[in-house]
């Protein structure tokens, strides 16, 4: 299949609407955390930043499908929205049932160049599924968290892989078809990083925690191992495979982003020369 063509535009916008579940956080099967469980999800510090982030990217994806004039895009983004909007409302619904940390709501403000702010989202989106689906799988390998609360949230993780799958291939049909323009994948990927710099320092250090200092001698993911000792590559890794693992549920003739595992596997080799504890 032709990435820019009218059966590529189709088959990612019919793929993206007709995955489509509601959600519906009060419908969710929250679990009643034990007292050790519930200190662990409360001592994640990335709370706060996560529901801003989010409540800005709903915003701006909003606003932008109200400038969509294909009929077939717009219907897509109009439900890339809806979708944004439901993780805001279970993010916040998770936090209050389990007094997790927050801030005082903010007012997500949308710059007026509404398609810069989509892409620039869209970029950033794809680092935090990236950074979350590897947070996942530290968490699920170590038995961080319960797996009923694991089984929740890998719902929702699958619901941004679905959105980033959109996302890339919106971006490959817009420059190919739309505009005519060179693909600036890598310019718009590192600008994300950027831009994320401090979350991804925040993401990194809340396993680097006295609680679990003690080494594990397995080979495997251990608590010990993974939450006293990760280290950063041991961390790529573990966003690698997961983030592999999730994209191979999509169809071959989607366009998967790439940009980030690239990006990881270069850190990897580099730091293989330098050997280090994340956080230190």
């Amino acid at each position: 299949m032709k990435v820019g063509s009218y059966e590529h535009k189709k088959l990612f916008c019919r793929s993206f609407i007709d995955s489509h579940t509601s959600l519906n956080p009060e419908q969710l099967p929250w679990p009643k955390l034990e007292d050790q469980s519930l200190k662990r999800l409360q001592n994640i510090p990335f709370w706060p930043d996560l529901l801003r982030q989010q409540q800005q990217t709903a915003s701006i994806v909003h606003s932008y499908a109200q400038t969509v004039r294909d009929p077939l895009m717009k219907e897509a983004i109009a439900l890339l929205a809806k979708e944004e909007e439901g993780l805001v409302e279970t993010l916040s619904s998770m936090m209050d049932l389990y007094g997790l940390p927050s801030s005082s709501p903010s007012v997500a403000i949308v710059p007026s160049k509404t398609e810069v702010a989509f892409i620039d989202s869209g970029f950033e989106g794809c680092l935090d599924s990236f950074l979350g689906f590897g947070l996942f799988g530290v968490a699920q390998q170590a038995d961080y968290l319960p797996d009923t609360l694991l089984q929740v949230l890998n719902s929702l993780l699958d619901t941004k892989a679905r959105q980033i799958i959109f996302f890339i291939n919106w971006w490959s049909y817009w420059n190919i078809k739309l505009k005519q323009r060179k693909n600036w994948s890598e310019v718009r990927g590192m600008r994300a990083l950027w831009l994320r710099r401090s979350q991804l320092l925040k993401l990194i250090k809340v396993f680097n925690q006295e609680e679990f200092e003690e080494a594990s001698s397995e080979v495997n993911l251990s608590a010990g191992r993974l939450m006293g000792e990760l280290t950063l590559v041991q961390f790529l890794n573990c966003c690698q495979t997961e983030h592999s693992r999730r994209m191979q549920g999509f169809s071959s003739s989607l366009q998967k982003p790439y940009l980030n595992s690239t990006l990881a596997s270069f850190i990897q080799r580099v730091l293989k020369f330098w050997p280090q504890r994340v956080g230190t």
